[in-house]
C-alpha cells in the first residue's frame, strides 16, 4: 500500500517540502539561542576563573599566574567571536534548514504542528570548533564545558510554579555532596598531601562507594565526568606525576584556566610555584 508521501508526490508531481518562511524563522530564533547560550557560557566561564583568580593572587602574588589569567582571557574572547561568527554564518544556517527538510520527509517533523525546535547539540558546537579550526576550544567543548553551560544556565520549568525548582536544587546539592565525599576518598585511599601521593594501586569502585558512603551508581557517574571512564583513571595511577596532577585538579589546587589550555598541570603553572 502506497504511503501518503508518495500518493503527494504522485498526485502533485514532487515530494511535499517543509514551509521555507517556517524554516526561516525556526533557524533565526536557532541562532540566537546559539548566540545567547555561547555568550551565557563565557560569561560563566570568566566569572569563574576571575573569583578562583582572585583568592589564589591573594596568597601567591605570583604575577606569572596573573599573566596567564590574561593570557586566557584574551583567547575566550576570540573563541567566543569566532563562535558566534559561525552561528551565525550562512553555512551552518543552511545546514539547519536541511536538518528541518530531512526531519519533515523522515517524518520526525510535523509541519502541521507548532514549529519544532532546531536541538542546540554539543556536536553541533563541536562541528563548530572544527570550523573554526581551533583543536583547544573543540578540546573543552568535548570536555563537556559547554553542555555543562547549557544545563546550568537553564532554568528549572515547574507547573506549579515553584516546588518543581527547590526539588530540583536539592537533587542538585546531593549530587554536589556526593561528589564531594568521593575525592575525599579518593585522596584517602592515594594518602594524597601537599601536593603528593604515596600509593598509586587505583581502586575499584565498590570498595570507593563503601569509603565514600555513597552508592556505586554515583562512583561511577563520578568516573564518567571527572574521567571519561575508569581506563583513564587506572592510566593516570601508573605514573606518579600524572596521579599527582589529577588529584591536584580534583582537589582545586590549580586555577580553572589549566584545564582548557594546552600546558599541562605541572610545568609551571601551578598555584604552589
Amino acid at each position: 500500500m502506497a504511503s501518503a508521501k508518495d500518493l503527494y508526490q504522485a498526485l502533485c508531481g514532487r515530494a511535499p517540502r517543509f514551509p521555507d518562511e517556517v524554516a526561516e524563522q525556526q533557524v533565526r530564533e536557532w541562532q540566537q539561542e546559539a548566540v545567547k547560550a555561547i555568550r551565557d557560557m563565557f560569561a560563566r566561564m570568566r566569572r569563574h576563573l576571575d573569583g578562583r583568580s582572585a583568592a589564589t593572587a591573594g596568597e601567591t602574588g605570583d604575577p606569572r599566574q596573573a599573566q596567564a589569567i590574561a593570557k586566557r582571557l584574551a583567547k575566550w574572547k576570540d573563541q567566543e567571536r569566532q563562535m558566534v561568527e559561525a552561528v551565525q554564518s550562512e553555512k551552518l544556517a543552511d545546514e539547519a534548514r536541511k536538518w528541518l527538510v530531512r526531519g519533515f520527509e523522515r517524518g520526525k517533523v510535523d509541519r502541521n504542528e507548532p514549529t519544532p525546535k532546531l536541538p542546540l547539540r554539543v556536536e553541533v558546537l563541536r562541528e563548530i570548533a572544527r570550523t573554526t579550526a581551533d583543536a583547544d576550544l573543540e578540546k573543552a567543548i568535548g570536555a563537556g564545558v559547554v553542555k555543562d553551560a547549557l544545563a546550568l544556565g537553564a532554568a528549572p520549568r515547574t507547573s506549579d510554579g515553584g516546588e518543581g525548582a527547590s526539588v530540583k536544587k536539592k537533587k542538585s546539592t546531593e549530587k554536589g555532596e556526593a561528589q564531594a565525599k568521593i575525592i575525599a576518598a579518593l585522596m584517602k585511599h592515594h594518602e594524597y598531601q601537599d601536593g603528593s601521593c604515596l600509593k598509586q594501586e587505583p581502586i575499584g569502585v565498590r570498595e570507593l562507594a563503601r569509603l565514600a558512603t555513597v552508592g556505586k551508581t554515583s562512583v561511577t557517574r563520578f568516573f564518567t565526568k571527572q574521567f571519561k571512564g575508569r581506563t583513564n583513571y587506572r592510566a593516570a595511577c601508573r605514573d606518579v606525576e600524572n596521579l599527582v596532577a589529577t588529584l591536584k585538579l580534583l582537589n582545586q589546587e590549580y586555577s580553572p584556566y589549566l584545564l582548557f589550555g594546552h600546558t599541562p598541570p605541572g610545568e609551571g603553572d601551578t598555584d604552589e610555584d
